[in-house]
């Protein structure tokens, strides 16, 4: 298994993974979710950027993708990424508008000092090979190496498969919460301490 770095000429996979771990992309984009993740993921400094992506590749084909960075990373990006944001919804921001805010301030932002995982996926064909395991210890070398003190992410409490996951990893959930994306969907934030 090789991990590489994301390049944007990754942005058709990085839609395939993203999709597969939240509908909340299809909510805010459809029918145009693949050119918004595209576009986002192709530009630099936004949270959503090629730049904070990593890819799993087994025997030439991507196997599965980690979408994660930094408090500080998030926190430099959040302008640019809010204007991406506001282009591909067009007009949709409005009726969308308390939805926004809800994503928006989810579980609390990553603190300065964490490293948040947004995404995690792995093409149904490699599961059970270890690339999420894999992937989250190449995201958690490389927030060590940045001087972080913990990971945080948010998983769907649906995902039962995903939290037994970050359990066996050392993540614990610190907080719950919901968010009205047309249907209520219930979120867990799960930490692991890096530093103790």
């Amino acid at each position: 298994m090789n991990i590489r770095p994301a390049t944007p000429g990754d942005a058709d996979a990085f839609h395939r993974y993203v999709v597969m771990t939240s509908s909340e992309y299809d909510f805010f984009f459809a029918p145009k979710t693949k050119q918004a993740l595209a576009d986002f993921f192709r530009r630099r400094n936004n949270i959503f950027s090629h730049e904070h992506a990593r890819i799993a590749e087994i025997d030439g084909c991507i196997a599965g993708m980690i979408l994660s960075y930094s408090g500080k990373q998030q926190y430099a990006g959040l302008l640019k990424s809010a204007i991406i944001f506001l282009k591909n919804l067009g007009a949709g921001v409005f009726t969308k508008m308390s939805s926004l805010v809800q994503y928006a301030t989810r579980g609390g932002p990553a603190g300065i000092d964490d490293h948040y995982i947004s995404n995690l996926a792995v093409d149904p064909e490699f599961r059970r090979r270890g690339v999420a395991q894999a992937l989250l210890a190449d995201a958690e070398q490389r927030a060590r190496a940045s001087g972080c003190k913990c990971f945080s992410l948010d998983v769907d409490k649906d995902n039962q498969p995903a939290a037994a996951l970050y359990e066996k990893q050392g993540f614990t959930v610190t907080s719950e919460y919901s968010l009205d994306l047309e249907t209520i969907h219930y979120y867990s934030r799960m930490v692991k301490e890096l530093f103790e």
